[in-house]
């Protein structure tokens, strides 16, 4: 009984959304598209003659965010296909930071006290 409410809960926003994204491309409604998008708005006949398929591609051209000419992103799709969203590699880390290598994180210092306990102890046993 449950999974049957959520998949119907699911169903019903599903469809909530695909309405709000045809009447934001037909230009009708509460939402309207930027100015930077009103080449891509369609008439509401134009929007019936389209196929599912066509209509899916319509509402990636106007909704989706490319950013093919970023280097380095590309999508990321979840597991079970219903999500996807760009990824970024470098997201999430400080502006300027680089990996240092490991060599230099295991380099002693030439004025720490340990290294000059061990020249002084072979300064003794060299003597002795």
């Amino acid at each position: 009984m449950l999974p049957d409410l959520v998949e119907n809960l699911r169903l019903l926003v599903a469809s909530q959304y695909a309405e709000a994204d045809r009447a934001a491309i037909c230009g009708r409604g509460n939402f309207i598209l930027p100015p930077s998008h009103q080449k891509l708005r369609l008439t509401v006949a134009d929007w019936k003659a389209l196929s599912e398929l066509q209509r899916q591609r319509v509402r990636l051209a106007v909704f989706c965010l490319m950013n093919e000419g970023v280097v380095g992103t590309k999508q990321s799709t979840s597991t079970d296909s219903n999500l996807t969203v760009m990824h970024h590699p470098d997201a999430g880390k400080k502006l300027g930071r680089r990996r240092q290598p490991r060599a230099d994180r295991t380099k002693q210092k030439k004025n720490c006290d340990c290294v000059k306990k061990r020249k002084t102890n072979s300064k003794q046993s060299a003597l002795k």
